[in-house]
């Protein structure tokens, strides 16, 4: 069952349709939380919001949270490990062809078709977030 009635419970078949559908889960991937760079909003904090009389609830999943943060942790330990890794060798493999390119990239450089080589943290783009609107202006 579809809960968004926007949406409609329609299958769409149509190729224009099936593209829709694709971007529709991109953005959804998109809005998923446990990538997001975590944030404080002071305004929301239960010292502000509360009056130091008054009762509360509590929340009884922080142990939980706690076993997830640590497996996230490292998880990401892991990640930054094989970047790193993946730096160091590809630093390694520039210096080890660069005097064997040496004349190709004069002769590039003359041209004007040398453009500076891409490191892994370089290549990150900004996405352009897909809409509508967007989609419609092509």
């Amino acid at each position: 069952m579809n809960t968004n009635p926007s949406r409609r419970p329609y299958h769409f078949r149509a190729p224009s349709r099936i593209f829709w559908r694709t971007v529709q889960g991109q953005a959804a991937l998109d809005r998923l939380k446990d990538k997001k760079k975590q944030m404080v909003v002071p305004a929301a904090l239960k010292v502000v919001r509360l009056k130091p009389t008054r009762k509360f609830v509590g929340w009884k999943y922080q142990a939980v949270t706690a076993t997830l943060e640590e497996e996230r942790k490292e998880k990401a330990e892991i990640h930054y490990r094989k970047k790193k890794q993946l730096m160091r060798l590809q630093k390694q493999a520039e210096k080890n062809v660069e005097k064997k390119i040496d004349k190709y990239t004069e002769v590039l450089k003359t041209q004007g078709l040398l453009s500076p080589i891409k490191t892994i943290n370089s290549s990150k783009k900004k996405k352009k977030k897909i809409t509508k609107r967007t989609l419609n202006s092509n």
